[in-house]
């Protein structure tokens, strides 16, 4: 059956309720508002057919019976989850406690409309009810879903709601709570590398609604807020903006608490909601001849605060992403050079009778091949990061040497070395592996440098052909095709370089 207005449905009591009219709708179905024989008013959310398998409906039971237990004046009071096997008719349903006042969000943006921040006695007063709240619902289970649709107001008390749905349908609203672009700007750090839920989750997302409510801005900003790879760099990347920014009114106390909240790391935030009001009642302490000098130490302290986290957050991102560029490089070493020598090799040993080829790594970069000839052939290879590449460079400034440092990163035909390498014997006979990008594409195409003398004088290689060390490299690059001491061939890689090469050192 479709609920609708006008439909009967039963409490666990088998008591009845009108539906009268539809109040919202969101990502697990719809929103109605009820009224029960005795005239009181509820609100009921019915499940979309999106949520009813067996599997989450099992889940639905379980985590209801957790939520119907928390009872508590800053949470919306849960009565009966209706799993759809009492009442063969009816859908999935939730009865709960209806709020005559509307969201958060409104206020919020009531507050946006008219350009008027909220006094710090109601941030207070917010904050404290908001607290409430949480430490009830905590102690029974993780939120995972707080944002300001999700603060609803009854009789001018905010009371959260929908913490007993977001573990239920974990599977399904992962997905299409991304696509709503909502929850994301309240996701903690951890969640987006799929973190242990925890408690600090939940102080985390309320903290950026602390933010909002101080401030009525979100605490980082995105250039699309339709990106969801945006939010998740902001979140686990960005230094929240200071409140005292947007408002200058807020007290250095309610702007520590916000900002500790909002800490990327988890084991920095807060612990408990406990420790939050007791750092909040912190504002209640008598005023003495100290306080505006302490005030204003306190906004230099937090301001070299932020200057340090930011720094240590671009220093992480920094980190990842050569990390990631790392493995990209180590994925294209593997399916384009280790896997095809591998095959080789074993195909080899398969069928000589009198020794083995041994192919060993020495590290994630460097490898070892043992030839039956006794000769080891050693391929390696290095990422090219920019950090390794800064170099001191003289320039003429109208008539003056300055001495300089700027990035001098490696090209080839003015396109990006990814990385670059060689595979050698232990005499310096082989030749150098580049892998060089490629336009518009997140994978490089590998190739070769075959290097030989050219016998126009200078210190010849008494292998050829030869292989330029790392150390070579950097400067030998910007020789190909010139007149030189050597003669610097330039080709694309191909498994036939690694034939050759075996072959004749078998």
């Amino acid at each position: 059956m479709i609920i609708k207005p006008g439909t009967i449905i039963y409490d666990k009591d088998k008591t009845s309720y009108k539906i009268l009219d539809s109040i919202g709708s969101g990502g697990f179905g719809s929103v109605f508002k009820i009224e029960k024989e005795d005239k009181s008013l509820w609100a009921l959310k019915a499940l979309s057919d999106t949520y009813q398998d067996e599997k989450l409906l099992k889940g639905l039971i379980n985590e209801g019976n957790l939520a119907t237990k928390i009872s508590h004046s800053n949470v919306i009071k849960y009565i009966f989850f209706h799993d759809g096997s009492l009442f063969n008719e009816l859908p999935p349903y939730i009865i709960m406690e209806f709020a005559n006042q509307g969201t958060l969000k409104q206020i919020l943006e009531k507050q946006i409309a008219k350009k008027e921040f909220l006094q710090n006695s109601e941030l207070k007063q917010y904050f404290d009810e908001l607290i409430n709240g949480m430490e009830a619902i905590n102690a029974e289970l993780v939120h995972r879903d707080i944002k300001p649709e999700n603060i609803l107001i009854k009789d001018n008390v905010l009371k959260i709601s929908d913490f007993g749905l977001s573990k239920i349908v974990e599977e399904q609203t992962r997905t299409s709570t991304f696509k709503g672009f909502g929850t994301v700007k309240y996701i903690a750090p951890e969640c987006w590398k799929n973190g242990k839920n925890t408690i600090k989750m939940d102080i985390y997302s309320m903290g950026i609604v602390f933010f909002e409510l101080a401030t009525l801005s979100h605490p980082l900003k995105v250039n699309n807020v339709n990106n969801i790879l945006e939010w998740q760099d902001a979140h686990l990347f960005q230094s929240p903006q200071k409140p005292e920014k947007f408002n200058s009114n807020i007290t250095p106390i309610f702007s520590q608490v916000i900002l500790k909240m909002l800490e990327k790391d988890a084991s920095r935030r807060f612990s408990n909601w406990n420790e939050i009001r007791t750092e909040l009642n912190k504002e209640n302490l008598p005023q003495t001849t100290n306080t505006i000098f302490i005030d204003a130490m306190l906004k230099r302290r937090l301001e070299k605060d932020d200057q340090i986290k930011t720094e240590q957050l671009k220093k992480q991102k920094r980190q990842e992403e050569i990390e990631a560029f790392r493995k990209l490089v180590r994925f294209q070493l593997n399916k384009d050079i280790l896997e095809p020598l591998k095959n080789l090799i074993g195909e080899f040993n398969a069928k000589y009778l009198n020794g083995k080829i041994q192919m060993q790594s020495e590290g994630q970069n460097k490898f070892l091949i043992r030839l039956i000839s006794g000769q080891l052939l050693i391929l390696e290879i290095r990422e090219i990061i920019d950090e390794d590449f800064y170099r001191t460079v003289v320039i003429d400034d109208y008539g003056r040497t300055i001495h300089t440092t700027r990035l001098e990163r490696p090209l080839l035909n003015k396109k990006k070395i990814m990385a670059w390498g060689y595979v050698r014997n232990q005499y310096g006979k082989g030749f150098n592996i580049i892998l060089v990008e490629k336009e518009d594409e997140i994978y490089g195409e590998w190739f070769v440098l075959w290097n030989t003398n050219s016998g126009l004088g200078g210190r010849a290689k008494s292998q050829e052909p030869f292989a330029f060390e790392f150390d070579e490299i950097e400067k030998e690059i910007n020789n190909i095709g010139a007149i030189h001491i050597y003669r610097i061939k330039l080709g694309p890689l191909q498994i036939e370089h690694f034939v050759k090469f075996l072959d004749e050192s078998i």
